[in-house]
């Protein structure tokens, strides 16, 4: 699936939901998930909101118009498209820019009354998401870091990790590394790949949907597990 994200206000992330804004049960009174940005434009009378006026930038130069008009129908309604995005090459080896992918199999691992949980993974999914990936680069048509696999779960970005290394040679930002470290997912060493294997091998992002906010690449996979 090609995705792009429009201009967004990246939260905070916190691990402890008592202190989320979207907690029902007093989590607005610390709201540590709101950013200084946020605080200072909304005006929702609360004690930590500012008021202060702003602007919003309305035209998009990222995605085609037929992605675009997924958060055209759903957050941005007035956003206007750049005439450049109309020259965006259609995805390679796809009927369409915008594809969704459904599948009826389980995930492991997580808790159905955990909202904070980030152990989600689903294994068929993972199988899914290679296949998509090799059947993309078997088009021809994408050089290193074209592709990038996304993912909300830290639980998928770890299963994720330990199957396309044996593939491509895998690109973790600092805060995904640091956030698997931290979530208990430091058991498992990227293998160690010659220079000249390396280059040969397609590079791939891969990474969390917060993380990889203010990036982008030609075609974007997310597996929502």
């Amino acid at each position: 699936m090609q995705f792009s994200s429009a201009i967004s206000n990246n939260r905070p992330q916190i691990q402890n939901y008592d202190l989320s804004s979207e907690n029902p049960q007093g989590g607005a009174q610390y709201s540590l998930d709101i950013s200084l940005f946020e605080r200072l434009v909304s005006s929702n009378k609360s004690p930590i909101d500012c008021g202060a006026p702003f602007s919003i930038l309305e035209t998009q130069r990222r995605m085609h118009p037929s992605i675009a008009q997924l958060i055209r129908e759903t957050q941005y309604p007035k956003l206007k498209d750049a005439p450049s995005v109309l020259e965006y090459p259609e995805t390679m080896g796809m009927r369409k820019r915008l594809s969704w992918l459904d599948h009826q199999q389980q995930e492991g691992g997580g808790s159905d009354t955990d909202a904070m949980s980030t152990s989600h993974w689903n294994s068929h999914e993972i199988d899914m998401t290679i296949s998509l990936v090799n059947h993309l680069i078997q088009q021809g048509a994408y050089k290193h870091g074209d592709i990038a696999v996304l993912t909300p779960y830290l639980g998928q970005i770890h299963q994720l990790r330990k199957k396309l290394d044996e593939l491509f040679a895998i690109v973790l930002g600092d805060r995904d590394q640091e956030d698997l470290k931290q979530a208990g997912y430091a058991d498992y060493e990227a293998k160690d790949k010659p220079t000249i294997k390396a280059a040969l091998l397609q590079t791939l992002r891969v990474a969390t949907v917060d993380n990889f906010q203010g990036e982008e690449a030609k075609v974007v996979v997310i597996s929502l597990v």
